[in-house]
């Protein structure tokens, strides 16, 4: 598989071993960081490149399979390159002007901003909550001390109160029940009075 070429003079400066030494010595965490660069190589829009994206993308392949078969720390050899591939696609990826002379930490912050970044703006718009419709029946209009004793919410429908009010009537009239006790009989005339007040 056919690797990048890496400019030593920028590794030397960019990408010394002394300065990257609180950075992504370990395989998994250069595994997770790889993994979420790698779909961007292909999308993201840049002026110009002067390597290919499909050998940035191929490396990376060639990378994250190393990678695969490390469980703890990385060995020297695949550290490098891992950095100076990071460092190559720095160069390309921000604008001179970005950092004059980046450290590796540094670089791998502006990479996780501008990825937490872009993922952010690529997700998909949140779909708008259904609220319940606007019901074109009229409302009860009942008192509340009524639609309480229903066990009813205070926007029920003309419809909705008038289908657990005849269940009402049949679970507590008098006529079909008689063996009611006193305080039945008294929840019942207190409903009944209730409504018969609202509809007089």
């Amino acid at each position: 598989m056919r690797s990048i070429p890496v400019d030593n003079r920028a590794a030397g400066r960019h990408l010394s071993m002394a300065r990257a030494r609180a950075t992504m010595h370990q395989a998994p965490n250069a595994r997770a960081f790889l993994r979420r660069l790698h779909p961007w190589i292909g999308k993201a829009v840049h002026v110009r490149w002067s390597v290919r994206r499909s050998l940035y993308q191929s490396e990376m392949d060639a990378l994250l399979m190393a990678l695969d078969a490390e469980r703890g720390r990385m060995p020297p050899e695949l550290n490098l390159r891992v950095q100076g591939l990071v460092g190559r696609l720095y160069r390309e990826w921000f604008p001179r002007t970005w950092r004059r002379d980046p450290t590796y930490a540094e670089i791998l912050s502006d990479f996780r901003w501008w990825l937490g970044v872009a993922e952010r703006w690529s997700e998909p718009p949140p779909k708008p909550r259904r609220g319940r419709r606007a019901s074109s029946e009229p409302s009860a209009d009942q008192p509340k001390r009524l639609l309480r004793l229903l066990g009813l919410p205070h926007g029920c429908t003309a419809r909705e109160f008038m289908a657990r009010w005849r269940r009402f009537l049949k679970a507590h009239h008098p006529d079909l029940n008689p063996d009611q006790t006193p305080d039945e009989r008294r929840h019942f005339a207190e409903a009944v009075a209730l409504w018969r007040r609202k509809t007089a």
